[in-house]
């Protein structure tokens, strides 16, 4: 199908008609036709309970104070105590307005990133990479909002900061009003009314507490499932909403406790909540804190004291080492909506349960930090290492987090490390240690060392093979020149991480246990890889090493194991055709500015591949195979400017049901694309800055697509202007 018949198409569905629309202009019809599709189609929602109550109201409130239309910026905040639901009405705002706006970035948690982690470069990172798919050279605080002020002037921008407490945090991430286009809105919540006001925000909001009756469908929702409770449990959990403040995060955590308990613990939970104070929400929410068991306990103050937001995997190890059974724990506290996971394997916590769980802590010594259990502030637990105030606590340390404390390698808490003989986990990330002390080398059972970004120099030790249950290594962007040949005893060792800027010229005998091995090299230059005895490696990135290869090597053709293999900036020329039978498990497989790479054969062969990605090869001028990849849901072909065609398919291909995201960008000699039309399972498409691409055939058949960008394509846009 041709433009002008898929126009047609789109304007009979729509029932619009030229001369009844846009006062006659083809060309505005067009645009009209293209916005209205692209408001339909967009989609970056946050994730959201179902079981919401009064949520129609908070909307139509925050969609009168936003005004969106009006060509004003506004900032709009949302104020109230913690638990009243502040953040799901952002979020639920969001979700409903996003698409009005050329980009948009929703900020979470930033009081606690920045207090806690000292993170703002890592916020200001996130807002121009959801925004502008990128996040420059930051490299401090200054050079972030200088960015942020630059890109964003003619951006009509949706921004929300989530959990805001401090005027700065709002200056450093945004600046101010005049940083962002005509039209955009910032939304922040706040506990405390005094920020917004010193923000000069133009609207505020506070949400109004919920009635008796939303209150006990709420409550009904998480401790039945359903939105009125049964005629037996009708009077008491009228009694419960009684006393239980209205909030919706304690109706939740409490009907959620409930949910399947017998009538006496119903019983049993309305009598404690009526000895606590009307004004004390902790009290409230440690009713359910109190039910857990002990491993659950502990496992609740980590992640309160540590580990909310934060991928699962660290904690896992020290939970393992305890005796506990964290999925097991884990998924019951979900189901007490006291923790909820998500992306899979992130961990999070409502900051009125991390208050909570920290207040808990504070309480088994309130004098001595040493004394406590969890030590979650940065500045108290340097003060607690440096001073010797630990009495045995060290003894305990499993995992310790000095990333960003700014101690160097003649920092005096190192003694005090050394001590520590079951931590297992230690990361000194972003700090000034040129040179690793020797106290670490003592640490036998340490099974995850994090030294990135230390400005470490020089070579590494021999020393290293001490810690025999290492399992994950990261000296990525440090200055490192060598390992040492004993790095092949650590035969527990599975991630091997040298990312950006070591000067590594060579690889030692790696230890065959690896599984994860990413090396990238900045400047470039030759590397010598030995890698023939990795028979367990599934995950393989090499960037800026030029290593004179020109095709495949044997060492990694052999990998049966391999299921992500990255190549960046290297002098391949060609992937063989053996390629798909040797490594019949790869999934993931991206190839970017080999520059030297002329043709990609086999790919048809590689049964398991899901997601392709190939830029920037620009001798690249075909890509064979790829109608055959029968598990591919991605594949994304940029920067390739010497591609003429691609071919998705031929007849009863098996990538007409697998493929769900197509991008294809600056592929200049690109004329044509063959098969997109029978793509039934497109989801999303992304065709930019294809100068000679005349049409795009077959966007009418794709019937599951709900993003369509097609933009910088000059011959299509003739095509349109002559229509």
């Amino acid at each position: 199908m041709g433009w002008k018949e898929a126009m047609t198409e789109v304007g009979a569905l729509k029932g619009w008609e030229v001369k009844k629309v846009a006062d006659g202009h083809q060309g505005e019809l067009i645009k009209m036709i293209v916005q209205t599709v692209l408001l339909e189609l967009k989609k970056k929602c946050m994730v959201i309970t179902d079981n919401l109550v009064m949520m129609e109201d908070h909307l139509n409130e925050m969609t009168r104070l936003l005004n969106v239309g009006s060509n004003d910026t506004r900032i709009v905040g949302i104020h109230g105590m913690g638990g009243i639901g502040k953040t799901t009405i952002a979020k639920c705002t969001y979700n409903k307005l996003f698409q009005h706006f050329e980009c948009c970035s929703f900020l979470a948690d930033v009081r606690e990133k920045v207090q806690q982690y000292n993170d703002l470069v890592g916020l200001q990172k996130q807002l121009l990479t959801d925004t502008l798919k990128c996040c420059s050279d930051i490299t401090d605080i200054n050079s972030g909002i200088s960015a942020i002020k630059l890109r964003f002037q003619e951006k009509n921008a949706l921004v929300v900061l989530d959990d805001v407490n401090e005027k700065s945090q709002f200056d450093w991430l945004v600046g101010n009003r005049d940083s962002f286009g005509p039209g955009s809105r910032i939304i922040v919540t706040t506990r405390n009314k005094d920020v917004l006001n010193t923000l000069e925000v133009d609207e505020t909001y506070e949400p109004p507490l919920m009635n008796h009756e939303q209150s006990l469908q709420l409550l009904s929702i998480h401790a039945f499932q359903k939105k009125f409770p049964p005629i037996d449990y009708d009077s008491i959990s009228k009694e419960i909403v009684l006393v239980s403040a209205v909030l919706p995060l304690a109706l939740e955590v409490i009907g959620s406790f409930l949910w399947k308990k017998k009538e006496a613990i119903w019983t049993d939970t309305l009598k404690k909540l009526k000895n606590i104070p009307d004004d004390q929400v902790q009290k409230r929410l440690r009713i359910s804190y109190d039910q857990l068991n002990h491993e659950q306990q502990q496992i609740f103050l980590d992640i309160a004291c540590h580990f909310s937001g934060m991928d699962k995997t660290y904690a896992f190890y020290m939970w393992d080492d305890c005796g506990y059974y964290p999925e097991k724990e884990i998924n019951a506290m979900c189901l007490m909506s006291l923790v909820k996971i998500i992306n899979v394997n992130v961990l999070t916590m409502h900051d009125q349960l991390i208050d909570l769980g920290r207040e808990i802590v504070r309480q088994e010594d309130f004098e001595n930090p040493g004394m406590r259990s969890r030590l979650w502030d940065k500045e108290e637990a340097l003060d607690v290492l440096e001073g010797e105030m630990l009495l045995g606590t060290e003894k305990k340390l499993v995992i310790l987090d000095l990333s960003r404390s700014g101690i160097t390698e003649k920092w005096k808490g190192w003694s005090q490390i050394k001590m520590a003989n079951k931590l297992k986990v230690l990361d000194i990330s972003w700090n000034h240690i040129s040179k690793l002390p020797d106290e670490i080398w003592m640490l036998e059972i340490l099974e995850v060392l994090r030294a990135s970004s230390c400005n470490l120099k020089g070579n590494i030790p021999s020393c290293i093979e001490r810690l025999s249950s290492l399992r994950k290594l990261n000296f990525g962007h440090n200055y490192i020149q060598s390992l040492p040949t004993s790095i092949c005893k650590l035969s527990c060792l599975q991630t091997l991480d040298l990312g950006c800027g070591c000067n590594i010229q060579a690889l030692p005998e790696l230890p065959s246990s690896l599984e994860i091995l990413h090396v990238t090299l900045y400047p470039k230059r030759n590397l010598h890889v030995k890698l023939a005895n990795l028979v367990n490696l599934q995950d393989l990135r090499l960037s800026w090493c030029s290593m004179n290869l020109v095709e495949i090597p044997r060492y990694i053709e052999k990998r049966s194991k391999l299921q992500i293999l990255e190549m960046e900036n290297t002098n391949i020329r060609t992937l063989p055709k053996e390629i798909g039978a040797l490594l019949s498990l790869l999934t993931i497989l991206t190839i970017e500015e080999c520059y030297k790479l002329t043709e990609i054969q086999g790919l048809g062969k590689l049964e398991s591949l899901t997601h392709l990605t190939i830029r920037g090869c620009h001798k690249l001028k075909d890509v064979q195979g790829l109608e055959n990849l029968k598990s591919l849901a991605s594949l994304s072909i940029t920067a390739c400017k010497e591609i003429a065609e691609i071919d998705l398919l031929e007849p009863s291909a098996p990538l007409v049901s697998s493929l769900t995201i197509l991008t294809i960008e600056e592929c200049y000699k690109l004329t044509e694309i063959q098969g997109l039309g029978k793509l039934e399972s497109l989801t999303h498409l992304t065709i930019r800055g294809c100068r000679k691409l005349k049409e795009v055939q077959g966007l009418g058949n794709l019937k599951s697509l709900a993003s369509l960008s097609i933009t910088a394509c000059k011959e299509i846009a003739e095509n349109l202007r002559h229509l």
